[in-house]
């Protein structure tokens, strides 16, 4: 990846003060997982999942600012589409995962990236998120008038 704005290049671990071990580790876990070639599906917000994505319920996934989702080389994969991105924030992009269909792993982070991996396909996103319009009328979010 070329340099950018974030010490790492276009890359930068979670969180970002992450010491070198964890940062490392991340780094390699993101590289490897960058070269798989993964087909992401988008969150539906209109219609989401009656039994969640990967077993999480639609506010877990809100909270989490979830944007799509794939299975791989046993693995289940997050993709995260931060709504606060770019210099000084992380960047854009997120990626978690954990043992696939083992709803009790836990989600392990490779990172924050401002570039989209050449391998994967990713749905383009729109200007809706699910705290702005998708989904149900009662979100609560920092935009709404209605947040405490």
């Amino acid at each position: 990846m070329p340099l950018g704005l974030y010490p790492y290049g276009n890359w930068e671990p979670f969180p970002h003060n992450a010491g070198w071990r964890a940062m490392l580790r991340q780094r390699r876990g993101f590289k490897e997982r960058s070269r798989w070639s993964l087909v992401w599906t988008k969150v539906d917000w209109n219609a989401f999942p009656e039994g969640g994505v990967f077993g999480h319920d639609r506010e877990w996934c809100v909270e989490r600012e979830i944007y799509a989702t794939c299975t791989h080389a046993g693995e289940d994969l997050l993709l995260i589409n931060l709504a606060w991105a770019g210099w000084p924030d992380p960047p854009e992009w997120g990626l978690w995962s954990r043992a696939e269909h083992n709803r009790s792993a836990r989600w392990h982070p490779w990172g924050h990236f401002a570039l989209m991996p050449d391998a994967w396909t990713v749905p383009e996103p729109d200007e809706l998120g699910p705290s702005e319009g998708r989904g149900q009328h009662d979100d609560q979010s920092v935009d709404s008038p209605d947040y405490p």
